[in-house]
């Protein structure tokens, strides 16, 4: 048996600009918590933590601070 189901165009967009809002969301309020969690020095790290929109549904929320990785695992 096959369910063959075909979302209109618009239907679809609309979709797509909901999940891109909610995604965003998340984005953002990570981005606030990684700032909040974040140990403060210089304050680089903080500033740093940034979200980039690779395309639509996919958004990444990274750090851009050099020493962020050493940081977050400890050095010797």
């Amino acid at each position: 048996m096959e369910f063959l189901f075909e979302v209109d165009k618009d239907v679809r967009a609309e979709t797509q600009e909901e999940v891109q809002a909610i995604l965003n969301d998340i984005a953002v309020k990570l981005s606030n918590e990684l700032k909040t969690e974040a140990p403060v020095d210089t304050g680089q790290l903080r500033q740093s933590i940034t979200i980039v929109e690779r395309n639509q549904g996919s958004i990444v929320v990274g750090v851009q601070a050099k020493y962020a990785l050493a940081l977050q695992e400890g050095t010797d």
